[in-house]
């Protein structure tokens, strides 16, 4: 059963509410007709995603400067000797969920080197373990159309150290109160 705090709550409403959206529209249905496997980055997020522990930064991580976390995230997973995973998806910081990039340890620890020390709240996304994709300059790996949409469309390569982080229940992610479940 998971117990999911009223942040983790929040990130996977918006996510199916943005899923809701690409139905609605119809988008959806043309991406499966064209064979795409995920719609949507939303999409894949829900289908791939899993939570991860925000912790305070450890020494030697300093805070970077504040709208260059794809790039920020991808210097320090680098710079980490292998102790970090670079990781995208959706977080919360103070108020709502925004695309956001971070790392992770193999514990599942998210340390975040862009925002305030102790601002994100919640995160889930997707670590890509595989340091050639960690591009600094830019967008990040989900945002870039031009690399998203391989993965879009064929799905993740497996990979080690995908699997890092809690996935959530097929019930939560569905969205089912804890006492249905």
């Amino acid at each position: 059963m998971d117990v999911l705090s009223p942040a983790q709550q929040e990130l996977l409403e918006y996510l199916r509410a943005m899923t809701a959206v690409i139905y609605l529209n119809g988008a959806a249905s043309a991406a499966r007709e064209e064979g795409w496997r995920y719609p949507s980055v939303h999409h894949l997020l829900l289908a791939e995603g899993r939570f991860f522990q925000p912790v305070s930064r450890p020494a030697g991580i300093r805070q970077m400067p504040e709208r260059l976390c794809y790039n920020n995230a991808a210097a320090t997973a680098t710079g980490s000797a292998g102790s970090f995973f670079y990781v995208e998806g959706i977080a919360i910081s103070d108020v709502f969920p925004l695309a956001h990039a971070w790392c992770a340890n193999e514990a599942a620890e998210a340390v975040d080197p862009t925002w305030p020390e102790g601002s994100m709240t919640a995160c889930f996304g997707i670590a890509f373990t595989r340091p050639s994709s960690w591009e600094h300059e830019g967008e990040g790996i989900l945002a870039d159309p031009r690399r998203c949409m391989e993965i879009l469309r064929d799905g993740l390569p497996p990979l080690p150290g995908r699997n890092v982080g809690h996935r959530p229940s097929s019930a939560a992610l569905a969205g089912q109160p804890a006492a249905s479940r």
